[in-house]
Formats: C-alpha cells, sequence, structure tokens
C-alpha cells in the first residue's frame, strides 16, 4: 500500500510540482518505484 501512495506522490510532484526541482523529484521517484516493482516480479 505504501508504494501506491509513493507512486500517486510522485505522478502528482512530476504532474503538478511547484518548481523544476519538484517535478525531477517525481519523475526520479516514479522511475525508482517502477524498478522496485519490476525486480519482484
Amino acid at each position: 500500500m505504501s508504494r501506491v501512495a509513493l507512486a500517486i506522490w510522485a505522478y502528482e510532484e512530476l504532474a503538478r510540482g511547484t518548481n523544476a526541482f519538484r517535478r525531477v523529484l517525481g519523475a526520479v521517484v516514479l522511475v525508482l518505484v517502477a524498478k522496485g516493482l519490476a525486480d519482484r516480479a
């Protein structure tokens, strides 16, 4: 469940981040969550 919440937060930051740093942070976290899910499969 926490990965889902983290992915939602990251997507929201990527889409609606207040500045470039937060948008980049959202993108990085989304990639890391996706990588973590791919490694588990």
